[in-house]
């Protein structure tokens, strides 16, 4: 911004550059909006205010407002930050689960790993599959792994959570485990074709069980 005898002169932010992130819906709803400048502000008296300041203009472009939008707060060089508690979920292993381990080898704890399992009866774990597409399928925190040996049934527990499961068919009320659902969820931006930013959404992935049980693709669904 530079002084000038009527008041001031700046520069346009650009959203297109993601210059400016509007989180409030041009201040029709609670939210954020962070302004990323391109380049170090100046400060400069403008009008009966002597003291040099530093100053950010919006104008409307068309309609007006029902009550005028408040500002509660500033903050200089902020960060995004999320407040969240982990949703996590145990699964007991079959001692005859069937298990293919990664070229890694058995998964340990606090590490992200790929997950594609078959459950039988009870929810229980048959058959266990930690390969998987770095590109197309999603990776979970493992909390315990405990190998089933012998007799004994094994563990695991990650973060996440089992959705639900149905049939490939609407208003079906069978109980066959067609599609198997599991968090984690994930925030994601969507692009504007023309550039920019249009706004947050949120990212799903789904687990499909093909008739052949051990058969499985991964779709990712965003909204």
């Amino acid at each position: 911004m530079s002084a000038l005898a009527a008041g001031f002169s700046g520069c346009e932010l650009d959203p297109t550059k993601h210059e400016v992130r509007d989180g409030t819906r041009a201040f029709t709803l609670d939210g954020s909006v962070t302004l990323r400048l391109p380049s170090a502000m100046t400060s400069s008296p403008v009008g009966a205010i002597s003291k040099p300041q530093y100053y950010i203009r919006c104008r409307f472009v068309v309609g007006s407002y029902d009550a005028a939008p408040a500002l509660q707060d500033v903050a200089l060089n902020g960060l995004r930050v999320e407040q969240s508690v982990p949703s996590g979920m145990t699964f007991v292993i079959d001692s005859a689960a069937t298990i293919h381990y990664s070229a890694s080898g058995p998964p340990q704890p606090n590490q992200v790993a790929f997950i594609r399992m078959t459950l039988g009866e009870k929810n229980k774990i048959v058959a266990l599959d930690f390969n998987g597409n770095a590109e197309s399928d999603p990776g979970f925190l493992i909390y315990d792994y405990r190998e089933p040996k012998h007799d004994d049934s094994g563990l695991l527990a990650f973060e996440g959570a089992l959705l639900g499961s149905a049939a490939n068919f609407p208003a079906n009320n069978s109980k066959s485990p067609a599609l198997l659902s599991m968090l984690p969820v994930s925030c994601c931006s969507r692009s504007n074709p023309a550039g920019g930013s249009v706004g947050d959404c949120v990212r799903i992935s789904t687990h499909r069980l093909a008739k052949i049980r051990t058969q499985f693709s991964t779709r990712r669904w965003e909204r």
